[in-house]
């Protein structure tokens, strides 16, 4: 029995477009250290979505980590609605250009700086796909990058992932990662 159902209560399946709003066609995020400790880095995101909702006029920007998350946020012209908090970190509301149609893709492009967020002696990054997505970049570079030592990939059971490495790059590329499971880059310095 799933945590959703019990005897009591009827099974609900909603429409795909109900639970996502958009599927996403790619995911690349890029971690580069900007100095050798790692204390400062700044993720670059670039997602490309298709919107599978009737309409579509704002995108959540799900933003975690340690140390200042926010020291600097770019959202490629996109306004900040709100940030919220959640349980597992920040939400930032970004408001669409204009609205968007079912079958209409778009690119979303985030960036921002984190200043301590990387200074323990185990670190890891990770991502979580909360849409259905069929291919999923996570790279890590920059001087601290080669201080990399031990990278543990935890992830769910499945083909189609590679892992990439050489002297000051470290990447993971996953064809059809799944839903709601974590990618996790974890390493030592």
């Amino acid at each position: 029995m799933s945590p959703a159902t019990t005897p009591d209560t009827p099974s609900i399946h909603l429409p795909q477009e109900e639970l996502f709003p958009y599927e996403t066609l790619s995911y690349v995020g890029r971690l580069e250290f900007l100095d050798r400790a790692g204390t400062v880095a700044v993720f670059k995101r670039r997602q490309t979505i298709r919107v599978i909702a009737p309409r579509l006029s704002v995108y959540l920007d799900r933003i975690w980590g340690d140390g200042v998350v926010f020291g600097d946020y770019w959202t490629g012209g996109l306004e900040i609605i709100d940030v919220v908090l959640s349980r597992t970190g920040w939400v930032a509301i970004l408001g669409l250009p204009r609205s968007y149609r079912r079958g209409e893709v778009l690119e979303v492009r985030t960036e921002r700086r984190i200043i301590g967020g990387f200074t323990q002696p185990i670190e890891h990054w990770d991502s979580t796909m909360f849409a259905p997505a069929q291919w999923l970049s996570l790279e890590i570079s920059g001087p601290a990058a080669r201080r990399v030592k031990q990278p543990i990939l935890s992830m769910p059971q499945g083909d189609g992932v590679n892992v990439y490495r050489n002297r000051g790059f470290l990447s993971l590329v996953v064809h059809k990662p799944e839903s709601n499971a974590p990618y996790r880059l974890e390493w030592t310095w």
